[in-house]
């Protein structure tokens, strides 16, 4: 009998992976992780009337103590804000991304910037600057010197409170391919002191409607009319800190044929002959209120709301009634708030 024997062999194919090598950091020796202090000023003045989104202090670059670090792959420069550091305030980027961030102190947001650009200089476009929280910037080198600086500002995002001192615990870190390689404290607290006065908003633009008159109102003999329902007081509001030294001026058009006395406007339809004098206070006080000059207020002695009242009141510019011609009033001034 024949017999056959088979052989069943089977073959496995044996796959050896290599381990991928990962993106990693570490101190070079005698390096270790690099740590900055900025200290905040114990106080702060910020001006009521500062526009939102101005700069209200800044730390300027601080060089930061040099590290060397190793590195093997491809990662990443990125950075962490403290943790006394809050949400992002809306509207405000550099390169596209988040930049202010919200504090303890109402109104009061702060930017945070890590350069490592040190050899040429850390720029000062925080237009294009992006912020710490958001770094990602690619890191491929296996030997790294870290010579950078940190830089802090902070940014008047609303009516600022001075109820509560501005403090910011934790840190702020640096990292490279996850490694944290510099630190940012910024030490004490800073008590913010609003000072000066700001315009409530219906005082910003404020029309004053005189009643109509007649030409007959007038006598060749008299300027001003002495009529309080020809008159209109009017005031401006304005909210102010203690220890304010208020002054105001008025500027417009000065009548040519009178001082210190609002000029018409001229053209069709207009009346001429005729303009608006100022007062301070109410009607029957003769103070008139000088134009381009500053005026002394009040000194204010506590956080309040204080008044500047005005009146307004015809005046005949035109040396006899029968110069004048009727016609509409239509008068502009501007109003300037200055304080010590």
């Amino acid at each position: 009998m024949r017999r056959s024997l088979c052989c069943f062999l089977t073959f496995a194919m044996l796959c050896v992976l290599a381990p991928l090598a990962e993106a990693a950091c570490s101190f070079d020796k005698y390096s270790a992780l690099s740590e900055t202090t900025i200290n905040l000023p114990a106080s702060l003045s910020a001006s009521r009337d500062l526009p939102i989104g101005a700069e209200v202090w800044s730390s300027g670059w601080v060089k930061s103590p040099s590290t060397l670090i190793r590195c093997t792959g491809s990662g990443f420069i990125q950075g962490a804000l403290a943790s006394g550091i809050g949400a992002a305030v809306p509207g405000y980027t550099g390169g596209g991304f988040s930049s202010v961030f919200e504090t303890n102190v109402p109104g009061l947001g702060i930017s945070v910037y890590l350069c490592s650009n040190v050899p040429t200089g850390c720029g000062t476009d925080f237009s294009s600057l992006v912020a710490l929280a958001n770094l990602n910037t690619p890191l491929t080198d296996t030997y790294v010197p870290l010579v950078g600086s940190w830089l802090v500002r902070l940014i008047k995002v609303g009516p600022i409170s001075s109820s509560v001192p501005l403090q910011i615990p934790g840190v702020s870190s640096g990292y490279a391919h996850g490694l944290e390689t510099g630190r940012l404290m910024l030490s004490g607290q800073m008590q913010i002191n609003t000072i000066g006065c700001e315009i409530t908003s219906q005082s910003r633009n404020i029309t004053v409607s005189l009643p109509s008159v007649m030409m007959a109102d007038f006598g060749d003999d008299t300027t001003i009319l002495n009529n309080r329902s020809k008159s209109q007081a009017f005031e401006i509001s304005l909210m102010c800190d203690a220890g304010t030294r208020l002054r105001y001026q008025i500027d417009g058009t000065e009548s040519s044929s009178a001082y210190h006395v609002l000029a018409n406007a001229q053209g069709s339809g207009m009346a001429a002959g005729i303009g608006v004098q100022l007062f301070r206070g109410e009607f029957g006080d003769d103070d008139v209120v000088p134009l381009g000059i500053s005026l002394f207020h009040t000194d204010v002695q506590s956080s309040s709301r204080v008044v500047i009242p005005l009146m307004a009141r015809y005046y005949k510019t035109a040396a006899r009634v029968s110069e004048m011609r009727a016609g509409q009033v239509s008068i502009a001034a501007t109003f300037t708030l200055s304080y010590e």
